[in-house]
């Protein structure tokens, strides 16, 4: 008998026979395995199916594969097999899924008017190549591969997209021209953690277009701008945890917005700013810094993070 660990939606410890397995995962994909007399480092798809640990593995579109012994506990979209069965076991363990039958054993609950789609035991409505189903209640789209990241990135002053459209709100403004970016030679980074990538620059050009688009608008207020960004960053779980208020972190954003990211020399809080207890001036600066970009970052989680070539 096998007893089950949960963290979240994901397996992270199997425990038979008194032999413990434990998976460790980053953010997103699974990374290794350890037990009492192994550990593995695991390759993985953008399913997160284990494609290989010593040996090379390889499923149909549904999840089905010949190996009878497995050396990880997870397998295909990072799910763990039963042995015995030879089910997945989703969501949890609520419910199991056959990739012999390419379907689920038992009734989805949020079937067919809901979420779970019209066929209550079919997997991901029929298109396991594009979706995944982690909790066995509802399919979700599969994360774009990470070539999709790798376009060139840049910001075009031709954004059309706006053109002629004064009734947009400031922060739909800013959505459009990073969807029309073009230009600049620049490339998002891969080996970038998340917490991380909210602290990283957005690249200057971008606040310098973002100045000239807005300065279309004679009724445009800066001020008014940033405050609906911080807030909008606030209700989206993008917490500020520094020494600086969101006061402040707002008159900052609006001085860039305004003057396309000039320098703060001549930004009217930077007494207010000097004044805080921080160890020195620039650490105090890159503090402040490291808070606009997350507010801008949290609104447009889409900007990668930029290395230059």
């Amino acid at each position: 008998m096998s007893s089950y660990f949960y963290k979240g939606q994901r397996l992270a410890t199997k425990l038979t026979a008194g032999k413990t397995g434990s998976v460790f995962a980053g953010a997103e994909f699974v990374l290794g395995e350890i037990g009492e007399k192994m550990q593995l480092l695991l390759a993985v798809d953008r399913q997160n199916s284990i494609i290989k640990v010593r040996n090379s593995r390889c499923y149909s579109p549904y999840g089905f594969d010949e190996v009878a012994s497995r050396e990880s506990i997870l397998g295909y979209n990072g799910e763990h097999r039963d042995v015995m069965s030879g089910y997945d076991l989703l969501g949890n363990g609520v419910r199991a899924y056959s990739s012999v039958l390419m379907r689920f054993c038992s009734a989805d609950v949020l079937s067919p008017f809901g979420a779970g789609g019209i066929n209550a035991y079919t997997y991901c409505e029929g298109d396991p190549i594009n979706y995944l189903d982690a909790d066995g209640r509802m399919k979700v789209p599969v994360k774009t591969s990470a070539p999709e990241y790798k376009k060139s990135y840049g910001i075009s002053r031709q954004s059309h997209a706006i053109q002629g459209d004064s009734n947009l709100l400031p922060l739909s403004i800013m959505e459009k021209m990073v969807k029309a970016v073009k230009n600049v030679k620049l490339r998002p980074s891969s080996t970038v953690g998340p917490d991380s990538q909210m602290k990283r620059a957005v690249p200057h050009k971008f606040w310098k277009t973002v100045s000239q688009e807005v300065a279309r608008y004679p009724d445009f207020d800066p001020q008014s701008y940033a405050d609906k960004m911080v807030a909008a960053a606030r209700d989206k779980g993008g917490k500020n945890l520094s020494k600086i208020p969101d006061s402040m972190v707002v008159s900052a954003l609006s001085h860039y917005v305004e003057r396309g990211a000039s320098s703060l020399s001549a930004w009217s809080g930077l007494k207010e700013l000097h004044a805080l207890e921080f160890i020195s001036h620039e650490s105090a600066h890159s503090a402040l810094m490291q808070q606009i970009n997350r507010v801008v970052r949290t609104n447009i989680p889409e900007m990668p993070v930029l290395t230059r070539e």
